[in-house]
């Protein structure tokens, strides 16, 4: 169960990491912000606000291109149960039109967990994400990712 939990969410969180955005600060707040707001579309499983996020030229080291998350996603969302996410850390640096942020997110499926704390380690996998941003006609968009797990020190 893990591992399957691992397989498909991780495009998933790659999706909800971003969304469009625009001056370096204002970037780099205005994605802090699009991670939330994604985390929020992620858990009401909303396919439609997740893949507006993800650039049609993404691809990642694991053989993941636009096609391929929207599978994922949308394979996940039909399954039952609720989806939680809980952002522990998040950084942020833009240069130019391209962004690099860094989280740590524990990721849940199938329980309401109402507290991070209610937590239980082998219900969630705690991993880190470092996911490359370019700035597109129509804001900011994904167009790489790569995950580790982080461990249960992530969650600190």
């Amino acid at each position: 169960m893990k591992a399957l939990l691992l397989k498909t969410i991780i495009p998933l969180f790659l999706a909800l990491c971003v969304l469009p955005g625009c001056a370096r600060h204002g970037d780099e707040e205005e994605i802090r912000g699009l991670i939330r707001l994604s985390v929020e579309a992620s858990e009401g499983k909303d396919l439609a606000s997740l893949m507006k996020a993800v650039s049609k030229d993404y691809r990642d080291g694991h053989g993941n291109d636009y096609n391929g998350v929207k599978g994922v996603l949308l394979f996940q969302f039909m399954r039952p149960g609720n989806i939680k996410v809980y952002i522990r850390h998040v950084e942020v640096k833009v240069e130019g039109t391209t962004a690099i942020c860094e989280v740590r997110a524990a990721l849940l499926r199938g329980q309401d967990f109402k507290e991070l704390k209610d937590i239980v380690p082998q219900d969630a996998d705690v991993l880190r994400f470092n996911i490359i941003f370019k700035r597109e006609r129509d804001g900011w968009k994904a167009v790489s990712a790569e995950w580790a797990r982080a461990g249960l020190q992530g969650l600190l």
